[in-house]
């Protein structure tokens, strides 16, 4: 319920400050994601959500080609146990007419390559490998009845920044609506793609994770601001 009370609050104040922040909203069964809810789904299958965070970079709107605005910070480190980061503050608003987004969901190679540094890139923020395998660009951890691994566990660590096996994902989402603040990020459809039962653990790059990272990007749509 906090969480719940805390993301209609973050729709307050976008909507207070017109269109000077994005609000990045992930969702279960259409509606938004509260981690540690039980849920059902339609394999029978119940599960929980105690765990999700993830990276986008580069965040730019555009009115056709014309870019409008960009995110204040190049990479930002989305925490949904943290409702305030989901918001992403603009370094200008957007006074009408944006019909695209663009973000790379994830961090760069070059950033990858330079290695670990501040911030939201700290690696006390528990979102880094090593300097060989880069940054996780999405981390998703829970619980499911299906699932064989220890405690029914289950952990999805996405990463890989090179190579064929890549997972960071160019994004490019056309609003519904100019009035638009909002993307959504469909986390049951996602699972929806994953035999939890089969496979309850990717923790490096690789083929599997560079598959998970293609199914992740069509998980994505902007839409219109709703509670």
């Amino acid at each position: 319920m906090k969480q719940l009370l805390l993301f209609a609050l973050l729709l307050a104040v976008i909507s207070l400050h017109g269109q000077e922040s994005l609000l990045i909203r992930p969702t279960f069964q259409g509606n938004s994601l509260v981690l540690g809810t039980p849920y059902e789904l339609a394999n029978g299958d119940t599960l929980e959500i105690h765990k999700l965070r993830f990276y986008l970079s580069d965040v730019q709107v555009f009115r056709g080609e014309e870019l409008l605005s960009r995110g204040v910070k190049k990479h930002i480190l989305l925490d949904a146990s943290k409702p305030e980061s989901l918001a992403i503050i603009l370094d200008r608003p957007i006074k009408g007419g944006a019909d695209r987004i663009q973000f790379l969901l994830g961090v760069d190679s070059l950033t990858s390559v330079a290695g670990a540094t501040g911030g939201d890139l700290d690696p006390s923020q528990g979102m880094y490998w090593t300097w060989q395998s880069g940054y996780i660009h999405f981390k998703l951890e829970g619980t499911a009845s299906s699932s064989k691994a220890r405690k029914g566990r289950f952990m999805y660590h996405l990463g890989g920044y090179e190579g064929p096996y890549a997972a960071q994902r160019t994004i490019s989402l056309s609003f519904l609506s100019s009035q638009s603040a909002q993307i959504n990020l469909s986390i049951d459809k996602w699972l929806a793609g994953i035999d939890i039962g089969q496979t309850a653990q990717v923790m490096s790059p690789g083929k599997l994770s560079s598959q998970l990272a293609d199914q992740l990007a069509s998980c994505l749509d902007a839409s219109k601001k709703s509670p």
